[in-house]
C-alpha cells in the first residue's frame, strides 16, 4: 500500500511532462506548416481560382522538389494535432462530470479534423507526383480539391474549436484550467472560420480561396488560435508540476 501510494505522484508526474511535449508539439506543427507552405511548395499566396490549367500545372512542374518536400514535411506536421488537440481534452475533462459529453466531442473532432488536414496534403502530393506525364486539367482539378479539402471543409474544425469554448465556459470547478477570455477567443476563432464556405461560389474576390476573407484570415486566425491555447496549455502544466514539486 505504502509502496502504491509513493508511485502516484510519479506517476502524476510523469503524465503532466507527458502532456507538457504534447502541449510543445503545436509549435512543431505551426513551423512544418508555414515552411512548408510558404517557401517550399510556394502556396501562400494561394494560386488564382481563375488562373487557367497550363498555368496551375507549371507551378507544379516548376517547383516540383518543393512541393513534395513541402507536403512531406506539412503532412508530418499536421498529424501533431491529435496528440495537441488530446492535451486539451484531457485537460478539460476534469471539469466535467460523470458523462463526459464535451470531451468526447473533442475527441471526434480532433480526428476528423486530423484526418481532413492529412489528406490536404496527399491530394497535393498527387497532383505533384507525375504532372508532366497528365493533362493539365487533371492537375487543376488536383489543385483545385487540395485547396477545396483546406478550406471549404471548415465546419468539423469550427465544431472543435466551439466544443473547446464551451469546455472553458462551462467550467464550474474550483481549478479553473483557462482564463474565461479563452472560452470566448474559442468561439470567436470558430466564427472566422465560416468564411471558406463560400468558396463554392466564387472564384474572385474576398470569398475565393485565395481572398481576404477564405484563406488569410482564416489560416492565420486558426495558427492564432494554436498559439495561444499553447502557450495557456504550457503555463497550466507547468504550474501544476511546480506545486507537485
Amino acid at each position: 500500500m505504502t509502496t502504491a501510494l509513493l508511485t502516484r505522484p510519479v506517476q502524476r508526474e510523469h503524465a503532466h511532462r507527458r502532456q507538457l511535449v504534447f502541449a510543445w508539439s503545436a509549435l512543431v506543427f505551426v513551423a512544418l506548416l508555414l515552411v512548408g507552405l510558404v517557401p517550399l511548395m510556394r502556396f501562400v499566396p494561394p494560386p488564382s481560382p481563375g488562373s487557367d490549367a497550363q498555368t496551375i500545372a507549371a507551378q507544379y512542374r516548376d517547383h516540383l522538389t518543393g512541393v513534395r518536400c513541402g507536403a512531406v514535411l506539412c503532412i508530418v506536421g499536421v498529424s501533431l494535432l491529435a496528440v495537441w488537440g488530446a492535451v486539451i481534452a484531457a485537460r478539460t475533462r476534469r471539469t466535467e462530470g460523470a458523462v463526459p459529453v464535451l470531451t468526447y466531442a473533442q475527441l471526434i473532432s480532433t480526428a476528423i479534423a486530423t484526418l481532413i488536414a492529412v489528406v490536404i496534403f496527399v491530394v497535393w502530393a498527387t497532383a505533384a507526383f507525375r504532372p508532366e506525364q497528365v493533362s493539365p486539367e487533371t492537375t487543376r482539378t488536383l489543385n483545385d480539391l487540395g485547396w477545396f479539402l483546406f478550406l471549404f471543409d471548415t465546419p468539423p474544425f469550427m465544431l472543435w474549436l466551439a466544443v473547446i469554448g464551451m469546455s472553458i465556459l462551462l467550467n464550474r470547478s474550483e481549478h479553473r484550467l483557462f482564463p474565461r477570455w479563452a472560452g470566448y477567443f474559442a468561439l470567436w476563432i470558430a466564427l472566422l472560420q465560416a468564411p471558406p464556405l463560400g468558396i463554392v461560389f466564387f472564384k474572385t474576390g474576398p470569398f475565393a480561396f485565395n481572398g481576404l476573407f477564405a484563406f488569410w484570415t482564416t489560416l492565420f486566425s486558426f495558427l492564432a488560435f494554436v498559439l495561444v491555447m499553447t502557450v495557456l496549455l504550457i503555463n497550466d502544466i507547468t504550474h501544476e508540476l511546480q506545486e507537485a514539486d
